[in-house]
């Protein structure tokens, strides 16, 4: 199948994940996948559709691998990165938001931007943290 072809169906799946159906776009992406098993994008696109549906580990495998065919995809990168979260990996996560950010230092992509979100409230969570834990502290004589 003609490459455009395949982005004109990837470009489907996408708005149909956009609108909740999830099913649909997975069936698609695995498709795509299946069809063009080295485009980076597709493998991402697919992390996306099983993130949705919370389905971690699988995303987790197709954010890898997509990774694997391109280690700048951005949005791979973001995306692990919040699985790295949520598996309390915290130095990957943030290794993997900052890796996406200085790839699009001007936050063009949605991904980047929500990277660039949580890096600042787990700033801010950490900010307060450390002064609760400060103002806990008996001061030294």
């Amino acid at each position: 199948m003609p490459r455009a072809t395949l982005y004109r169906w990837a470009t489907t799946a996408h708005q149909l994940l956009q609108v909740g159906k999830t099913q649909q776009a997975l069936d698609i992406f695995r498709g795509l996948v299946a069809a063009s098993p080295h485009d980076s994008v597709f493998h991402c696109q697919l992390g996306a559709a099983l993130m949705t549906l919370e389905r971690v580990d699988e995303a987790f495998d197709a954010f890898q691998r997509s990774l694997q065919l391109n280690s700048t995809n951005g949005d791979a990168l973001v995306g692990r990165g919040e699985i790295l979260l949520r598996r309390g990996d915290v130095p990957g996560g943030l290794a993997d938001f900052s890796t996406a950010i200085q790839n699009d230092p001007t936050l063009q992509r949605r991904s980047t931007q929500r990277a660039r979100s949580l890096l600042v409230t787990l700033k801010q969570q950490s900010d307060q943290a450390q002064k609760s834990l400060a103002s806990k502290t008996p001061a030294k004589k």
